[in-house]
């Protein structure tokens, strides 16, 4: 049962992989973050998630704590 487990979780990985490279129009085991717009793209997703989180966070913290 637990190989089982191993192995859905790896092809779910592999999945992932070969998902992103179609949808870029890679060829489909190439390197999704290879080209430097994949990791713009990528950081840039990242940083907007990061700030909007923080945002987030001080304003429930704002609800909480009252000035």
């Amino acid at each position: 049962m637990k190989k089982l487990l191993y192995f859905i979780i790896i092809l779910v990985l592999v999945d992932i992989w070969v998902g992103i490279n179609l949808a870029n129009q890679q060829a489909p085991f190439s390197n999704p973050f290879g080209s430097p717009e994949s990791r713009d793209k990528a950081v840039k997703s990242l940083q907007d998630t990061a700030r909007k989180t923080t945002d987030a966070v001080e304003r429930k913290i704002d609800e909480i704590i009252p000035k």
